[in-house]
């Protein structure tokens, strides 16, 4: 009896001790992380490598679950979590096994945009919200600090130390963990890229069509290049000493991250709106006319063409395969083979896909207009290959 009684206790003190965290995190709006086995905290923060397929079948659904909100970019994979920046200002984590949601908090006013992850914490604009710039600890569930920016933020990108913004006037490089000013450079035009840190360089473009290649530690200029009288709409991918950028007036090109020196480049007659993906000896874009073209990475010359007739969100590659995922606005998913751009398989949903899909091992996540994510699990033809 006396045992009975004392479990009974300790089942009282462990119920009182769940219901006051929950009631805790109701009252103060933060992020509420779970602490056992399976959970965040358990695990490392930055993304996992599993390994690839030899052949793909076709994408199953393993969840879908419907929001008060639609989300406002791509969807931020860590490990067995996600992170999702719905257009009303808040930002949820949900366990991407079973879309369960972790937590959830408002962040302020209108979307947070442009958010990234580093270790546990996220990094975002608010540009509603006075142009801030925030930092927000998604374990602890507080803001570490907050930087109002004249000129606003345009894009953001961040390596193990420094968060890079471009403002309307030039680039602002920050401590990551107090949001002080490392070093700052006014361009003579508005930056109209992404940013992309890689090694010691930071490459972006201004809206002329230069890119720009700075030192990330000094903010020194290492070179610049007129590439293009278009804009390089969306983030640009490096490879070993090569650069790949794309341009919203259809141009594709390759250049030294030596010294800036335009190896080729190929030009079509559609804009391109999303990144390049590059996959062995090839560069795979998606031109607006809804074209999957890809190209040789010596030298541009084009090796085969896939027609969808419709826009193309990001194309993603499936981690260790030779396989692609893209997605249009009207609502299909493809998985394309990246050796002849033959159709792997093919659905419809009805609802329009306007965010790139995000890829967490052998789970998809996309997300649609009618307010829904769904998982999709990859479903091969044949045993996975070890790494």
């Amino acid at each position: 009896m006396a045992g009975i009684i004392k479990n009974s206790q300790m089942n009282l003190r462990q119920h009182l001790s769940i219901l006051f965290t929950i009631i805790f995190i109701s009252c103060t709006g933060g992020i509420m992380v779970e602490d056992r086995v399976g959970s965040y905290v358990d695990h490392n923060l930055e993304p996992s490598i599993k390994s690839g397929y030899k052949n793909i079948k076709s994408l199953k659904e393993v969840w879908r679950k419907r929001y008060i909100s639609g989300i406002s970019e791509k969807i931020t994979i860590s490990k067995n979590t996600a992170i999702i920046s719905f257009l009303n200002g808040e930002v949820a984590s949900i366990r991407i096994a079973d879309g369960t949601q972790i937590g959830r908090r408002k962040m302020g006013k209108g979307p947070a945009i442009d958010l990234k992850l580093m270790g546990e914490n996220i990094y975002f604009a608010l540009p509603r919200e006075r142009k801030q710039l925030r930092s927000y600890n998604i374990l602890k569930g507080n803001f570490n600090w907050r930087r109002r920016l004249a000129g606003g933020a345009n894009a953001i990108a961040l390596d193990s130390l420094y968060l890079f913004v471009s403002t309307k006037d030039g680039i602002i490089t920050l401590n990551q963990t107090n949001g002080s000013t490392v070093w700052e450079k006014n361009e003579v035009h508005t930056i109209g890229s992404s940013l992309l840190s890689i090694g010691t360089q930071l490459i972006y473009s201004d809206l002329r069509g230069n890119v720009i290649c700075r030192d990330i530690r000094s903010g020194d200029l290492f070179w610049k290049t007129l590439v293009s009288s278009s804009i390089l709409y969306a983030e640009p991918l490096a490879l070993g000493e090569i650069f790949i950028g794309t341009t919203a007036s259809g141009l594709v090109f390759a250049m030294s991250l030596i010294d800036g020196t335009i190896t080729w480049d190929n030009f079509f007659s559609e804009p391109i709106y999303t990144s390049p993906i590059i996959k062995d000896d090839k560069v795979i874009v998606a031109l607006s006319s809804g074209e999957l073209k890809a190209l040789q990475l010596k030298d541009g010359q084009e090796i085969w063409t896939f027609k969808t007739g419709q826009l193309l969100s990001q194309p993603i590659l499936i981690t260790n395969t030779h396989f692609i995922l893209t997605t249009t606005q009207r609502g299909d998913i493809y998985i394309v083979d990246t050796h002849n751009g033959n159709i792997i398989w093919h659905q419809k949903i009805d609802a329009r896909i306007m965010v790139e899909p995000s890829l967490s091992d052998n789970i998809i996540l996309i997300s649609d207009d009618q307010k829904y994510i769904t998982a999709y699990e990859i479903i091969p033809t044949e045993e996975t290959v070890s790494n």
